[in-house]
């Protein structure tokens, strides 16, 4: 009977430790779900560029690339929904100091401080793919785009993204909020379609819209705008 008692205890004891590391988390905002390698920060030289990944399996040239151009120091993945499956395939590619994944997937995480600071810290940075409107909703105007900014103007590392990881990392964003959009909805009304753009002031030399998951046979399969609204509507006449 003693025995099953301080097996409850021990139990109970585990338990409420959990429960106060968990709280404790959601109050600091603590976004980080997994690090692989070491959790020291260091200091490497970097060369700038992007990997535009329009969706799909990763390239593993264009991730080896951007290892290459972080010095082997810190990887960081931020993303609003999903898990770790970054940390252990970029680390086994190539040689680096560490790999994490930020999930952001509230304000409040944005906003945190220690949010900004690691992706300051990082020596690239890749936004996965998953709903656009997350990361507008959550990241823009807050530590997280501040982040990413010096990162691209500042620091100068490798920056990239996937799917709705790549829409984002352009001048004009089609932002989501109203779900997708297709191919016979664009042409017949773009102004109606194409209503919702955030403008994003990124450095020269980035493209003013990306496009993802393109092309396709079947147009419906996917969100992205067609060819024919941009070419009868250029980026600088719909309205913001």
């Amino acid at each position: 009977m003693r025995r099953m008692v301080s097996v409850f205890s021990l139990c109970l004891i585990f338990s409420t430790i959990t429960q106060a590391q968990q709280k404790d988390s959601i109050a600091t905002g603590n976004a980080s779900i997994g690090l692989v390698g070491s959790g020291e920060d260091v200091t490497t030289n970097t060369e700038a560029g992007f990997v535009l990944a329009g969706g799909g399996k990763d390239v593993d040239a264009a991730m080896k690339w951007m290892i290459d151009r972080s010095g082997g120091g810190d990887f960081v993945i931020i993303r609003a929904s999903g898990f770790t499956g970054y940390n252990d395939y970029l680390f086994e590619l190539g040689k680096l100091n560490s790999v994490e994944t930020l999930l952001i997937d509230t304000r409040e995480k944005a906003m945190n401080k220690d949010t900004g600071k690691r992706i300051r810290e990082a020596e690239a940075l890749f936004i996965a793919g998953g709903d656009q409107w997350n990361y507008v909703n959550y990241w823009n105007n807050s530590e997280v785009s501040e982040a990413i900014k010096y990162l691209i103007e500042e620091k100068k590392v490798p920056i990239g993204g996937t799917s709705a990881g790549c829409a984002v990392l352009s001048e004009f964003i089609f932002d989501a909020r109203n779900d997708t959009v297709v191919s016979a909805d664009a042409l017949t009304n773009p102004y109606e379609a194409l209503r919702v753009y955030i403008y994003q002031a990124t450095p020269e030399g980035t493209p003013a819209f990306n496009l993802t998951h393109w092309p396709k046979k079947n147009p419906n399969e996917y969100w992205s705008v067609s060819e024919g609204a941009l070419t009868r509507f250029p980026l600088n006449t719909i309205p913001q």
